[in-house]
This record gives structure tokens, C-alpha cells and sequence, in this order.
């Protein structure tokens, strides 16, 4: 029986969904935050470097592949009826809105924080969104080139609503040609962007295709949550990408000596996606059949880890597996006893969904601000002033988020009105 569109039951519009997803959104902007918090520790303390366990590196990138997922399935979700010549303008318009304002204030405070002068070009390339198409990165918001790959699977989005094209062939046929392409070796970029815009589409396929038909359970998103932090040790699937590339000699991938993000996105990082896609099922109450052994699957597959940690047990660095490990077990444990954590993850869930409402806030502003701590050396050079100024750090990047999205950016869309 072919898919068909799906519209969304009247029962599960209700703000407990708008919730779940906010939540799913605070808490991918966290990890970005966390991650680079571990991999630039030197820009909260310029005099002090983590070590120990606390080099756990969080998923940043891989969370940045979940908005995209969220992305695609959020347009899809809000775009029901094909575009028309009439509601493209409206539907750039909402998208430029919600994008670019916040967006131009954080490369302008990025580029107040700048050491270095950027060449014109640099500057009118991020002003148009074509940050690492047409010039480097301001790196004071590197963080900035997943805008560009945004607006750029935006666009493409028209194409595909007005045209009524099939999202699972588009889909197939994105990740066909990436692989056509990488096994080439031409065009590094544009395999990043069919691989970017694969996951995109990936969002798009299950706005459309798949109902909603359990109920939300908050114990099952606080699994899946903890699962994910555990993934960067913990991911067999990426094992199983990397046997394949082997065998193809390493034709599937673009060689070291190529610009890091002209290939930012590769394929090993669809080990990730059954991950993104089973977090943003649960988040959205979608069911399928096999939905539950599927889970069980993908919540079971990174304990053969543990055999190669047994097998090497005389070599591994502990300290370095501690937090990875402790995540496994948590989310197994709130998987096993969900009903019993059904208040608990409910409340945290809430909690969570707060921080999703101004999530692409500090998405975009947090990395300026790691900056501006490294310009600030006083109260630095020891693991209690770290600590200190990476609460200070957030507290900073929460209130400017919160300015940007909850203050500048309703007077804004007023003004468009």
C-alpha cells in the first residue's frame, strides 16, 4: 500500500506537542553549547583546559543534524497546502522574519568582538547568507554556517511544495546522488549540501507521511535524551559506515587535505540519523509498526560496546568513557521505568521546553559571547574559575537570548505585519 499525506489529528495539536518539541529544540541548542564549551574551553578560561572526564566531548555537530530533521518536519508541518505564485512571498517573508534579524545582530556583535579585519567580501557574504559558499567564516560565529545550509534547504523547499514533487523519492534521490558524487571525488560542497538537505528532507517525510497515534511520554523523551549524549562512544552503526567505506577503499569520503567545511557534512554522520529519527518519533507521539522493537533495537545496539571494553579493559582510559557510560545506563534506566518516571520527565520536560522557546537564541549568540569571555583574563587559570565563568556564560548567553527572542524579535515581526 503506497504512502499517502497524512494531516495532523486535530488531538495532537494541543500545546502539549508544541511543548515536546520546543523541548527537543532547548535541548539540541545545550548540547551545541556544551560541546563547545569542552572542544574551546580555552575561550571561557584563556588560561585553563578541562581534563580528566570532563573532556567528554557532547554531540554539538550531530545535534545540529537534529534542528535541520526539525527543520524540514516543522515547514512541512506548517505548509499543509502546496505553495502557490500567491503565498511564496508570505512564506519568505515569515522565513526571512524569523531568521535574519537576530541572526545580522549576532555577526555584528561578532564583528565588534573581531581581533582581526575582515576583507569586505567576507562581510557582504554573510550579510547574504553565503558564508562559506562564497568566503570563509567570521570565526568569531563559525557556528553561523548551518544558516546558510538553512535558507539554502528553505528555498528548495518551494520547488518541492509547488510542484507537489514525492518527499521520498526527493529524499532517495538527494542521498543517491551525495553517494554518486563522493564516490567521484568532485564537488565536496555539494555532497554536503545533498547530505545536509537528505536530513532536512528526512523532517519533511514525517510531517507528511506518518500520523500521530500514541501519546506523548516523557519518560521514553528523557531516554532517548540520554541516549543521545551517550552515542559519541557508544554508536555501532558508526562502526558499520566505516566498514563500508573500507571496503570502497575510501572512495566514499573526501580525502583530509580538503577545506574541513566543504565537507562538514559526511556520510558517516547517517549513523546518527536512525537516532534523530527515533528522537523526533518519540517527541512527536508518532507510531508505526515495529515502532516498539525498532526502539529497543537502536537502545540495545551500543552495548556490544561493552565487549571491546571488557577485551581492552587494561587500556581504557575510564575517565574518558565515564560520562558516556553513565548516560547508556541512564537511558536504558529511564526507558525500563517509564511509567515509574512519568512525573519527574514530565516536569523536566516542561523545564526543558522553556529553554527550546528561545533555542535558536542562543544557538546563534553563544559562541560571540565565548569570545568575549577570552577578551576578559582576569579570574581565570584554574578549574574553580572555569567553572565560575562557564555559569557566568550561560547566564550571559540565556539573558541575551532571551532579549533577542522574547524583546527584539516581536517588535520586528510587527513591523513586518
Amino acid at each position: 500500500m503506497p504512502l499517502t499525506p497524512t494531516r495532523l489529528a486535530p488531538s495532537f495539536t494541543a500545546k502539549s506537542l508544541d511543548l515536546n518539541l520546543e523541548a527537543l529544540r532547548g535541548f539540541a541548542a545545550l548540547v551545541v553549547v556544551w560541546y563547545h564549551i569542552i572542544l574551546f574551553g580555552h575561550f571561557i578560561d584563556p588560561h585553563f583546559q578541562p581534563e580528566g572526564i570532563w573532556v567528554y566531548l557532547a554531540p554539538g555537530h550531530e545535534s545540529v543534524l537534529i534542528f535541520f530533521v526539525l527543520s524540514g518536519y516543522v515547514i512541512a508541518l506548517n505548509t499543509r497546502e502546496p505553495l502557490t505564485r500567491a503565498t511564496i512571498p508570505t512564506y519568505l517573508k515569515k522565513r526571512f522574519v524569523r531568521i535574519y534579524p537576530i541572526y545580522l545582530i549576532s555577526i555584528l556583535i561578532a564583528l565588534l568582538l573581531a581581533k582581526q579585519a575582515y576583507p569586505g567580501w567576507t562581510i557582504f557574504s554573510h550579510l547574504l547568507l553565503l558564508q562559506g559558499m562564497t568566503s570563509e567564516l567570521i570565526s568569531q560565529n563559525s557556528p553561523a554556517w548551518s544558516l546558510h545550509y538553512e535558507v539554502l534547504f528553505y528555498l528548495l523547499f518551494i520547488p518541492l511544495s509547488y510542484f507537489r514533487l514525492n518527499a521520498l523519492l526527493v529524499t532517495a534521490l538527494c542521498l543517491l546522488t551525495g553517494l554518486i558524487n563522493s564516490l567521484l571525488g568532485t564537488a565536496p560542497q555539494l555532497t554536503s549540501y545533498l547530505y545536509g538537505f537528505t536530513f532536512w528532507m528526512v523532517g519533511v517525510v514525517l510531517a507528511r507521511y506518518m500520523p500521530h497515534k500514541t501519546q506523548p511520554h516523557p519518560g521514553q523523551m528523557l531516554s532517548l535524551m540520554f541516549l543521545w549524549l551517550a552515542l559519541p562512544m557508544f554508536n555501532l552503526l558508526e562502526v558499520v559506515i566505516s566498514k563500508v567505506i573500507q571496503v570502497t577503499e575510501g572512495k566514499l569520503i573526501y580525502p583530509d587535505s580538503v577545506f574541513w567545511l566543504d565537507r562538514i557534512i559526511k556520510l558517516a554522520d547517517f549513523s546518527w540519523l536512525p537516532y534523530a529519527l527515533l528522537t523526533i518519533i518519540i517527541f512527536t507521539s508518532k507510531d508505526f509498526l515495529g515502532r516498539k522493537p525498532l526502539t529497543w533495537l537502536l537502545l540495545a545496539l551500543p552495548a556490544y560496546k561493552f565487549k571491546y571494553l571488557f577485551q581492552d579493559r587494561a587500556h581504557i582510559d575510564f575517565g574518558y568513557w565515564a560520562f558516556p557510560v553513565l548516560f547508556y545506563w541512564a537511558a536504558v534506566f529511564c526507558y525500563v521505568f517509564q511509567n515509574q518516571l512519568r512525573r519527574i520527565s514530565s516536569r523536566f520536560i516542561n523545564w526543558l521546553s522553556a529553554t527550546g522557546a528561545i533555542s535558536y537564541g542562543i544557538y546563534i549568540i553563544h559562541f560571540p559571547v565565548m569570545h568575549a569571555f577570552q577578551c576578559l583574563e582576569m579570574f581565570s587559570g584554574s578549574a574553580q574559575t572555569f567553572w565560575v565563568r562557564t555559569v557566568l556564560f550561560f547566564i550571559v548567553t540565556v539573558i541575551l537570548a532571551y532579549i533577542l527572542e522574547k524583546i527584539i524579535q516581536p517588535r520586528i515581526k510587527q513591523l513586518f505585519k
